[in-house]
């Protein structure tokens, strides 16, 4: 980018890896503006700043006000840190009232439940607009993220400022659905209202449809999701909206870091390369071992590392699940939280079968990746998938997916097929929302794994193989935004 002006960038979110993850959200937050930022682009982050996030390591920068439809002006600490391991700066917003009690979301499936999380990120939109009026950092482009900045893309249409925006949907069915009335109270007070929210029912106001219309441009994080969500059956109810923005709208896959997602350097396994799987063997007895289940390498791992949701296909999974065990002896970890219904029905599982089944609904980091890199087979059966990054973050510990064919699983995996001795594909596949589809596409993976050992050999090597990085689809978004500063 030399000879031209830096490019300012500011990326508005809920989540950041390593400050406070709950999904994928967190690492795209994460490693994205990392990417850009080694591409020349002056990238920033704004955030809230949560209970569990350190002020202390955090250099304050200045107060702001908001104030709020109750007429009370309320004080915002600005502070500064930064992305470890990068010069990429993040400005957290700390408020105690709104923004700072608590963990990110309110509910443990991460979907809207109670005011006091739409209260949140409204405030947390107002404050981020009354930053950029400060003159901290003025960007050219304000790249926002989900419904929880729908607001944001709401009130910089609404006063006209000089960013261009983008808008990026990673999960159409979150959409931030609160009534009117209690909206309204917040933002005007009880006198106040509005006319230009998107209220097509009338009662309810869509934040996410809030960040749908009054973006500039419309990104979401998979070319087949973005074709999918133009349909009635994954629109959710806001295809008519996407579909009048379909000449604004890119899709993007996803990457994954891979410095960190790596099987030669990660710190939380032990190491490996698709030559040597030694260390994926060590990995595969620690996981054994930690989750009490029987101590044998040739016994099929499988895994589920995931938001126990329908969204995510656990049904079909929790219907399957015996019948692998009884059948193959397979071995099957969970770790992820979610529907309490769900997480319940695992743990009935793991009584059953405890030398089989075991679940771990406390998410870290650590033995997510302990997961990845010990497991033989990892399921993702996903009702729909946005990008999901579960499947490429297996694919480079060489941990073979077994995916349904949609959105950003159906951009990444393609299916294993044996072409005249030559291993094609990196996953299997299968398509109809089925239980018994999904459990033919296991035994197929099954058939591989204990029947055809070179086969699956080189499955595990045309999977570590696959170059998931950002580095791609990072230029692909600073394509988007060099058109929009057009």
């Amino acid at each position: 980018m030399e000879h031209q002006k830096q490019l300012k960038v500011l990326f508005a979110a809920s989540e950041l890896a390593l400050l406070a993850k709950v999904g994928g959200l967190g690492d795209v937050i994460e490693s994205l503006p990392k990417t850009l930022k080694k591409m020349g682009v002056d990238v920033r982050i704004i955030m809230p700043r949560y209970e569990v996030i350190d002020k202390n390591k955090a250099e304050f920068i200045k107060d702001i006000k908001v104030r709020t439809g109750d007429g009370s002006g309320q004080k915002v600490s600005v502070y500064l840190t930064h992305i470890s391991g990068s010069e990429v700066e993040v400005y957290l917003l700390d408020n105690e009232k709104y923004l700072s009690g608590g963990g990110i979301y309110m509910d443990r499936s991460a979907f809207v439940s109670q005011f006091q999380e739409v209260e949140r990120f409204l405030f947390f939109c107002m404050a981020a607009a009354e930053f950029m009026k400060s003159g901290v950092f003025q960007p050219d482009i304000v790249h926002c993220h989900d419904w929880h900045t729908g607001f944001l893309m709401h009130l910089l249409e609404k006063h006209k400022t000089n960013s261009q925006t983008v808008f990026t949907i990673h999960n159409l069915a979150n959409q931030g659905v609160w009534n009117k009335k209690e909206v309204f109270d917040f933002l005007f007070g009880p006198a106040g209202h509005s006319q230009d929210f998107y209220s097509p029912e009338g009662n309810n106001i869509n934040l996410m449809a809030e960040g749908i219309i009054n973006c500039d441009l419309l990104t979401t994080v998979s070319p087949t999701y973005a074709k999918e969500i133009t349909t009635k059956e994954y629109g959710e109810g806001l295809e008519d909206i996407i579909k009048k923005k379909k000449k604004d709208l890119a899709g993007i896959v996803n990457g994954i870091d891979t410095e960190f997602f790596n099987s030669q350097k990660n710190p939380h396994i032990n190491h490996f390369d698709d030559d040597d799987l030694g260390g994926k063997e060590n990995n595969k007895k620690f996981l054994q071992e930690k989750f009490g289940l029987k101590k044998d390498l040739s016994i099929p791992l499988l895994s589920v590392v995931s938001r126990l949701t329908y969204q995510k296909g656990m049904d079909l999974l929790l219907t399957v699940t015996g019948q692998l065990v009884d059948r193959y002896g397979a071995q099957l970890v969970v770790l992820g939280r979610g529907d309490p219904k769900i997480e319940n029905e695992f743990l009935q599982l793991q009584k059953k079968y405890p030398l089989n089944v075991a679940i771990d609904t406390e998410f870290s980091e650590e033995v997510a990746n302990k997961i990845y890199g010990g497991s033989d087979i990892i399921l993702i059966p996903s009702k729909f998938e946005p990008c999901g990054l579960t499947q490429m973050i297996a694919n480079a510990y060489g941990t073979i997916p077994v995916v349904r064919k949609t959105g950003g699983l159906a951009d990444t995996i393609e299916p294993y097929k044996n072409k005249k001795g030559i291993v094609l594909g990196n996953g299997f596949v299968f398509e109809k929302y089925e239980a018994a589809e999904f459990l033919k596409e296991i035994e197929r993976a099954l058939d591989v794994y204990l029947n055809k050992k070179d086969n699956w050999q080189s499955l595990i090597k045309n999977a570590m193989k696959k170059d998931f990085s950002w580095d791609v689809s990072a230029k692909e978004y600073l394509d988007v935004y060099k058109k929009l500063i057009r």
